[in-house]
Parts: structure tokens; C-alpha cells; sequence
């Protein structure tokens, strides 16, 4: 049996590792393949094609939202607390993509108004945390694959952020349910 001490450090070290990971991630991408013997340049960001991936991960986070929202009215009182940090961070993680969308002269997508779609009809605790392991799993692929066609560099940093901290409650979540919370070496969620 692992004592608390050392599972508390292991979980550290693996959530240490992604963030690393995701701030190495969003250092990349954006640069053209220089030729033999040239440098380097970084590609002229995209405003347009920055706003539509943006708008895709803000459809996450108001996913997500609407996921722990949801949980408040199911979950008992020790995950509830858990549920209402996540929810209060997902909504910080909506905030801020709204703002970047607007910073770059686009127009955010708006909450869609029934998610029951995406988080279905969850009755009990299980039911709730295999939902938002779901939701979570999905933001870490929507992150992922945004990284690197973002052509602003400023906000490949800001969703590499974001993909830690999901990375983060997924790895939570996943303990919740009684898995491993990190299960492999690689981050790279699922839809």
C-alpha cells in the first residue's frame, strides 16, 4: 500500500510533468521549416484562424461549466467542494479565451443554452465524475490539437496554461473514481 505521503508526491511529480509539457507545448508550433542554412521565422499571426480554434475550446470550457453545474446539485458535500473549485476555474479558463477572442477583434461563442446532450442525465456521484472525467478528457485533446495552429504565440502560451490545468482535474478526477490518475507517460485525452 502507498502511504498518503508518497501518493501526494507522485501525483505532484505527474501534474509537474504535464505542466512542463504544456508550457514546452506552447513555445511551439508557428514557426516555418527553415531551409538549409536559413533561419527561422516565426508565421504572421492569424487573427481569423486564431478566433475559430479559440471559440472551439471556449465551447469546452461552457461545456465544462455546464458539466460542474450540474455536479452542484448532485454530488455530495466532500466532492462538492472539489466540483466548486474545478467550476470556478473552468469559468476563469472562459473568461479568459472570451477576452483573448475579443482582444484579436472577434466575437466569442456564447453558451449554448441545454448541454444535456453533453453531460446526459448523471443520478448519482459516479455518474457526475464519469461526466466531467469525460468533459475534462475532451478539453485535453481540444488543447492539445490547438497549440500548435494557434499563430500568436502570446495565446499558445494562455492555452497551454489551460491544458495544464485540465490535465490537472482529469488527474484528480480520475483518483475520485478510484483509477489510476496518471495512467500513461503522455498526455493526450480522448473525445
Amino acid at each position: 500500500m502507498v502511504s498518503a505521503t508518497r501518493r501526494a508526491f507522485l501525483r505532484g511529480a505527474g501534474v509537474t510533468g504535464v505542466a512542463g509539457s504544456a508550457v514546452l507545448l506552447g513555445a511551439c508550433g508557428g514557426k516555418s521549416q527553415p531551409a538549409t542554412g536559413s533561419v527561422p521565422t516565426a508565421t504572421a499571426a492569424n487573427p481569423s484562424v486564431d478566433v475559430d480554434i479559440l471559440n472551439r475550446a471556449l465551447d469546452v470550457e461552457n461545456t465544462a461549466i455546464a458539466v460542474y453545474t450540474a455536479a452542484t446539485k448532485v454530488l455530495p458535500a466532500d466532492a462538492l467542494a472539489l466540483a466548486k473549485i474545478i467550476l470556478g476555474q473552468e469559468m476563469a479558463h472562459a473568461d479568459a479565451l472570451t477576452k483573448a477572442v475579443q482582444q484579436i477583434g472577434g466575437t466569442p461563442n456564447q453558451p449554448k443554452g441545454d448541454y444535456t446532450s453533453a453531460i446526459g442525465q448523471p443520478k448519482s456521484q459516479a455518474d457526475m465524475l464519469r461526466a466531467a472525467e469525460m468533459i475534462e478528457n475532451t478539453a485535453v485533446t481540444a488543447y492539445l490539437d490547438a497549440i500548435p495552429k494557434l499563430t500568436d504565440p502570446k495565446l499558445r502560451q494562455t492555452v497551454a496554461s489551460i491544458l495544464t490545468d485540465e490535465a490537472e482535474h482529469l488527474s484528480v478526477l480520475r483518483e475520485r473514481l478510484g483509477l489510476p490518475p496518471v495512467p500513461a507517460a503522455f498526455v493526450r485525452g480522448t473525445a
